[in-house]
């Protein structure tokens, strides 16, 4: 088993949150806006799981995943608007294999074809076959605590 690494000791917490923040908590404060328009006031749970594209914090990240849980209260106001707040536990997710020396590669390569010329196609296909051979998967894991407060029209 791999070990698991923490994205702060990798110093990419705070940018992970910050691009959740910034492109997604806004689809995850709708989603529990919407559901918590049918329900009755009092104890508001919900879970999620979903890929998104951390590519922007670091090219390896790609399509990272978020799973968590919602613990809140929904409350009427006497204007008739509705307010939940609670706190949303946020999990993080990615794995990222150590690839392999690719100078190996090359050499390994270069014998082939002074043995037995290749077209491009077989080339590029040997490079992705042979890049992904003995790569180390590694998890990447966070997890952090989110207040949420929203208020529904």
């Amino acid at each position: 088993m791999a070990v698991a690494y923490h994205s702060h000791k990798l110093c990419h917490l705070n940018a992970i949150k910050s691009h959740y923040e910034t492109h997604y908590y806004s689809n995850f404060t709708s989603q529990i806006g919407e559901k918590a328009k049918t329900l009755p006031d009092g104890s508001f749970n919900d879970r999620f799981e979903k890929s998104y594209n951390f590519k922007e914090v670091l090219f390896s990240y790609r399509m990272s995943t978020l799973h968590g849980k919602f613990e809140g209260e929904i409350n009427t106001l006497p204007s008739g608007n509705r307010v939940i707040k609670g706190t949303t536990e946020i999990q993080f997710i990615d794995w990222f294999s150590d690839p392999v020396d690719m100078r190996q590669i090359t050499l390994l390569l270069i014998n082939q074809l002074r043995s037995n010329p290749m077209k491009d196609k077989e080339i590029a296909e040997f490079y992705r076959i042979w890049s992904e051979v003995g790569g180390k998967p590694y998890p990447i894991l966070e997890k952090w605590d989110r207040k949420i407060e929203i208020n529904i029209q």
